[in-house]
């Protein structure tokens, strides 16, 4: 786990040893067991995204100080930060 902190910004980035899917947002129904990680992230979040492959990825989520609204995942006010 990483944490960097710039222009106000956090980025957290967790790394693991891969798998055989890509970490996909998903609809967890109220009995499952899983699938709640990455709904949180989006939705608290000011952007989120992953790298890597079967044999090792990251998943990196960007957080944008309070009262800075971002304009698009792509296009936030962290974007120049990194």
């Amino acid at each position: 786990m990483g944490v960097r902190h710039a222009a106000g910004c956090t980025a957290v980035s967790v790394a693991d040893e891969g798998g055989p899917a890509a970490p996909v947002v998903t609809d967890a129904g109220d009995l499952d067991e899983s699938g709640r990680g990455l709904r949180t992230v989006a939705i608290l979040a000011d952007s989120w995204g992953r790298h890597g492959d079967h044999t090792g990825r990251t998943v990196t989520v960007i957080f944008a100080p309070a009262g800075r609204l971002r304009t698009s995942r792509s296009e936030g006010p962290c974007a120049d930060s990194w």
